[in-house]
């Protein structure tokens, strides 16, 4: 456990590492070199600098995946699809971000505003598709997450949803004893809706 817990840290640091030679380093490097060689050797160590930030990605999933199987309600099956989606959606901004100055100067025959404009569009696109994955996937597990925190925040006789047996017995298993009795939070409720 302990090995698996440092392999999934130093590739986190290797991907902050390499994210942010990418995005602060080679910028800097190439500041103000408005040739075409400059822009083209700049292109080349951002598209290298982009798959060494692909390199740790089975690492950073192990690692999500376990942390993510410690949430009550999370699911084998669903768990490592939603690590890899959480990793492409990271993966996605870091990329564009390191990629579109380089890009920008490279393609100097256009109009930088429009190349700009159109990394900028695809990404977002892309960035919405795999939110819009990530929420499918992890749906289930955020609803059972919301009902825990609202169970034990609130004085409830019942689970929420009658039909959701895994968010029930979650939710059971989770149930603490709450200090004020039902009785009484129904007194107050009663008394907040008289006034």
């Amino acid at each position: 456990m302990q090995h698996t817990r440092n392999g999934f840290i130093r590739a986190i640091v290797a991907v902050v590492a390499v994210a942010a030679f990418g995005a602060a380093g080679l910028p800097t490097l190439f500041n103000g070199s408005g040739d075409t060689r400059g822009a083209a050797a700049w292109l080349i160590l951002a598209i290298i600098d982009c798959m060494l930030l692909l390199a740790p990605a089975r690492r950073i999933a192990n690692g999500l995946t376990s942390l993510l199987l410690r949430l009550p309600g999370a699911q084998q099956s669903s768990v490592g699809s939603i690590a890899w989606l959480v990793i492409c959606a990271t993966d996605l901004v870091i990329i564009q971000a390191i990629l579109r100055n380089p890009l920008v100067l490279a393609l100097g025959d256009a109009q930088p505003f429009v190349v700009e404009s159109v990394v900028a569009n695809v990404s977002l696109l892309a960035l919405i598709g795999v939110l819009m994955c990530i929420y499918c996937s992890a749906g289930q597990l955020i609803e059972t997450l919301a009902f825990l925190a609202l169970d034990s925040t609130l004085a409830t006789a019942e689970p929420h949803r009658e039909n959701s047996s895994k968010v029930s017995s979650a939710i059971r298993e989770s149930r603490q004893e709450v200090t004020v009795p039902l009785d009484a939070a129904t007194q107050l409720r009663s008394e907040r809706a008289e006034s």
